[in-house]
């Protein structure tokens, strides 16, 4: 999958575009919202619609939304028996939604790839959790994203963090167990030797938050009585009454391993024994939603709103400051003082609430810098930041109701009986014909929604790319004039570190090294938070130029307290020299 000028290409592309985004798109079963729909607008469209009343258009959306639900899938008489968590398991209704759970079954086609390092370890334990005849493989020609072709930047933007070690094109989330046991970024989970918690499997299974609830409440649980515990952080444990220490989200990731045995499943997404009705089974994200999901104030569809649970940004990072946000339960930055309006959910009050409360995914060990990683913020880039995608009040010329997470990702489909159903294939608008129809409707002009769909990624992701090896440079030369060379004071291998005698020697004191410091934290967050998202610019433009902007000023204010000048060519430089040396 080789770059071109910063624009990834092919339908593969198209699929790493959407391939994260599998839960979002959840009506029936999981969610997403993601790939390129989120940019085919129409202004006139737009401009019509928002002439209704808005009170309307939340009563209508959510009784049609019901309505829709009820008629496509009333559970037949007999609720099946669930597990040993209590989740009824995508297999069990089956002949009740057949539809539904073929095109579930279709993901499968989807198959993730593992090269490199931990081809050895895929190969000998390949998938066996994924439903249907299709199965897992160490070598499906998925792209390496780390690859000099790709983005080589975040090797140096996430160095000592997972993201730089393992970054590959996904598969469907009908392998999210075997993914995320079987990847670098979090070590080998399955053989013991990780540095993941438990808490990484909270969008990869509902069994976990059945499990927690059984055994405790989300908050605060424990699964130590059912295997041996394995805590991975030093942060002091919460107890129960009887002083019983509670580890639970804060468990090794190597506790979910083979006990977890449900991907991705219709108990993510809606309620448990109704499948009928949506539900959101991240507690995390209830509380930030507030009354906007009981209300639908916002005029956000429920199926949406679920979508956001697991694209989302969040954090598993433990607060070193408030014990509110240290049991190790995902947190998100935008549940403080919530009201239901989600007014907290702009990059600038999320970047605040990381500061607020001290929460750092990980020390960059050559600058000391407290670094962030954000996750996939498909939901609040669509639907809130600067005002959401132009599609959030385009009306689907098919359906008449504007465009959501389902109409660009699954879609309806009609099967040979003539029942109508939504698909639970997950997929980019592009590589479904007849979602791709719809959006060409509107986008003949502009040489149909692919043409559209790449125009906006070569200038977005295009941008991102070039920024993102400008930042890395500012990042090695912010290196050399404060790291060496040397042994950490707990002992080990030599390795570049911060050294404050070197900072000193080339001008930089604690209130200069201190800002720096802030300049490489802040300016992660505003590259990463386009750069995770997975439509690469389609979602929401003026999201993207914002962040792109504000990215592009810290690296400008970077440059000037180091006497620099950073930029992508002398990344590019810097980065063939050392793989010659490599």
């Amino acid at each position: 999958m080789k770059r071109t000028k910063g624009l990834k290409l092919g339908k593969q592309a198209m699929v790493w575009v959407l391939a994260l985004i599998a839960i979002m798109a959840c009506v029936v079963l999981a969610a997403c919202t993601s790939g390129g729909g989120g940019a085919a607008a129409s202004s006139a469209a737009a401009s019509a619609d928002a002439s209704a009343s808005a009170a309307a258009e939340a009563s209508a959306s959510a009784a049609e939304e019901e309505a829709s639900a009820s008629a496509e899938a009333t559970p037949a008489a007999g609720t099946p028996q669930p597990d040993q968590f209590g989740v009824i398991t995508a297999d069990q209704w089956a002949d009740t939604y057949p539809n539904q759970y073929n095109t579930y079954l279709a993901n499968a086609y989807n198959v993730p790839g593992y090269k490199g390092e931990y081809a050895e370890i895929t190969a000998n334990e390949p998938d066996k959790t994924s439903k249907g005849d299709i199965q897992a493989t160490a070598d499906s020609g998925k792209a390496n994203f780390l690859a000099d072709d790709q983005y080589p930047e975040i090797k140096v933007i996430g160095k000592g963090y997972g993201y730089a070690k393992y970054y590959t094109e996904p598969g469907g989330h009908t392998y999210s167990i075997w993914s995320i046991e079987h990847n670098g970024r979090l070590g080998d989970v399955r053989g013991g030797k990780t540095g993941g918690i438990l808490a990484c499997y909270s969008c990869k299974t509902p069994q976990i938050h059945f499990d927690a609830e059984n055994l405790g409440g989300h908050e605060s649980w424990t699964i130590g009585e059912l295997r041996p515990t394995a805590v991975a952080t030093d942060v002091e444990l919460k107890v129960n009454e009887e002083g019983k220490e509670l580890p639970g989200w804060k468990q090794s990731a190597t506790n979910g391993a083979d006990y977890y045995t449900e991907n991705v499943s219709c108990a993510n997404c809606h309620v448990n024994d109704d499948p009928g009705q949506m539900n959101i089974i991240r507690q995390d994200w209830k509380r930030v939603l507030g009354k906007a999901w009981e209300s639908n104030s916002l005029d956000i569809p429920q199926s949406a709103m679920v979508c956001g649970q697991c694209h989302c940004d969040y954090s598993m990072a433990l607060s070193k400051t408030d014990t509110e946000y240290n049991n190790g339960e995902p947190t998100s930055p935008y549940e403080a003082d919530t009201d239901g309006t989600l007014s907290n959910m702009t990059p600038e009050k999320a970047y605040q609430f990381y500061n607020d409360h001290d929460i750092t995914d990980w020390v960059y060990a050559s600058t000391g810098a407290k670094m962030l990683s954000i996750r996939h913020a498909e939901f609040e880039i669509y639907y809130v930041m600067e005002g959401g995608s132009l599609m959030r009040n385009t009306l689907n010329p098919t359906t008449g109701e504007k465009f959501n997470c389902v109409d660009c990702h699954m879609g309806k489909k009609t099967a040979d009986d003539g029942t109508e159903y939504t698909s639970h294939t997950w997929t980019s608008p592009l590589d479904d014909p007849e979602i791709s129809a719809t959006c060409d409707s509107c986008h003949a002009k502009d040489g149909g929604i692919e043409a559209y769909v790449k125009d906006i990624q070569a200038k977005i992701d295009g941008r991102n790319h070039e920024l993102g090896m400008r930042y890395a440079d500012f990042i090695h030369k912010f290196e050399e004039k404060v790291a060496i060379m040397k042994v950490p004071e707990g002992g080990g291998d030599e390795a570049l570190l911060l050294d404050e005698a070197t900072a000193e020697a080339n001008g930089i004191d604690a209130d200069k090294l201190a800002q720096l410091q802030e300049i490489q934290r802040e300016a992660c967050y505003y590259w990463n938070l386009p750069a995770a998202d997975n439509s690469e610019g389609a979602h929401n433009q003026k999201l993207y130029t914002m962040c792109l902007d504000k990215l592009e000023e810290l690296l400008n204010q970077g440059d000037e307290l180091l006497g620099v000048t950073s930029s992508a060519a002398d990344f590019e430089a810097w980065n063939a020299e050392q793989a010659k040396a490599a």
